[in-house]
């Protein structure tokens, strides 16, 4: 669920940007093709100009808190760049590949990647990057197949030998 007060100060400056806009809560989403992930975008976003989309909002608890969050940008861990001038989103940060997962399973073109502080607030648009979904989708699939399915299934990795060591032991006693 979106915060109350962060969700209003971004529903408002984007209400001056964009035609018709409105951000409601979102829930988990999962997608058909990729039925073994899952997305919990804060909101799903609409607005005439650009149709649907989903927002991501982040809400530092560091010495960013009450930051001006352009100046924090290129600190060593933050989210935000400098870029020439420009702000953004770093794209080798965790949060720029939950955006792209985000895209893909909830299948909507762009992000609205929103970072709040009690004193400032940003906001960037972010569109799906089909190169890099492409290039990480199969290491996902692989992790799911070898890691993830044969935990679900059989408990192979928090049970198997440690158990198994324990049980043959009890047979012989």
């Amino acid at each position: 669920m979106m915060p109350l007060l962060e969700g209003q100060q971004y529903e408002g400056v984007q209400s001056l940007h964009h035609q018709g806009f409105s951000c409601k809560d979102s829930g988990l989403w999962l997608n058909p093709q990729w039925p073994y992930m899952g997305a919990s975008p804060d909101g799903c976003v609409t607005c005439t100009c650009h149709g649907t989309g989903i927002c991501e909002i982040k809400c530092p608890h560091s010495k960013h808190e009450e930051a001006n969050l352009r100046l924090c940008a290129g600190e060593q861990g933050f989210c935000l760049v400098n870029d020439g001038g420009t702000v953004k989103l770093d794209r080798r940060h965790a949060y720029y590949h939950q955006i792209q997962a985000q895209l893909h399973l909830v299948d909507v073109d762009y992000c609205d990647f929103v970072v709040w502080t009690k004193n400032d607030l940003f906001v960037e648009r972010i569109v799906r990057d089909v190169d890099l979904w492409d290039n990480i989708i199969p290491r996902v699939e692989r992790f799911f197949r070898l890691c993830v399915l044969p935990e679900v299934l059989g408990q192979q990795l928090t049970r198997g030998k440690f158990q198994l060591q324990d049980d043959q032991e009890g047979e012989k006693a």
